[in-house]
């Protein structure tokens, strides 16, 4: 998922339409009920889902438009030429921004600043105003708690660290230790990520049967539930 701080709000909760696993959920616009309130129908605000997929479409085709060392606007990204990049990048050439902003950088934080200086136009960090804001797809975000210790503490990647338990298949007489065994398949990144689609969807499924009325209170739901619901919200 891809958001920018810049773009309208987004569109109250609703579920997606692929696939039969989200019942009552599938199409369905909600609003979560705040403690104290009754939950009721969200106005139908904010861009609708086919504008931001397009933005998305428009922003993955034509890149970002910067300042190059001649102040000219040029486009990078990847609907810009290659080799003109590659050819670029040869000869040492390197994107600006106004040298005021760069400037405020290096004084505002240094070690960005010199990741800026070699090139580097992403990091980790807290949200900012203007920037945009990547998320990881939600079973690739169980898989990697699950590979922590304790699954991160997080109970949908634990359930995903059983659902692989139960896939593993048996052992036989002087094979490796079940451990070594889930330790390789857990490495395996696409069949994990598999296995947590099945369980977001089985999550899902639970919550669409708590949905009343097209309205999904969350005073209902176990604290397990409304962990998923966060992160398949946000």
């Amino acid at each position: 998922a891809c958001r920018c701080p810049l773009a309208p709000p987004s569109p109250p909760l609703r579920a997606p339409s692929r696939g039969p696993c989200h019942g009552a959920l599938r199409g369905r616009v909600i609003r979560l009920a705040a403690p104290g309130e009754a939950p009721e129908e969200a106005p139908g605000t904010g861009p609708a889902p086919e504008a931001w997929r397009n933005f998305r479409a428009q922003l993955i085709a034509n890149g970002l438009k910067v300042v190059d060392d001649d102040s000219q606007a040029v486009g990078v990204g990847a609907g810009a030429d290659g080799e003109a990049i590659a050819e670029a990048g040869a000869k040492g050439a390197r994107r600006r921004v106004a040298p005021r902003n760069e400037e405020l950088l290096k004084a505002q934080n240094e070690e960005l600043w010199n990741e800026y200086m070699a090139g580097a136009w992403a990091h980790r960090g807290i949200v900012e105003a203007g920037g945009l804001v990547c998320r990881m797809p939600l079973p690739a975000q169980l898989t990697y708690l699950m590979r922590q210790e304790d699954a991160g503490g997080q109970y949908w990647a634990k359930q995903l660290r059983e659902r692989l338990m139960r896939e593993l298949p048996e052992e036989d007489a002087g094979s490796r230790s079940r451990a070594a065994v889930f330790e390789a398949w857990s490495r395996n990144t696409a069949f994990c990520y598999k296995l947590g689609e099945r369980v977001v969807e089985e999550g899902l499924e639970l919550l669409s049967s708590k949905v009343v009325g097209d309205r999904l209170d969350p005073r209902r739901l176990s604290e397990a539930e409304r962990g998923l619901l966060t992160l398949y919200a946000s």
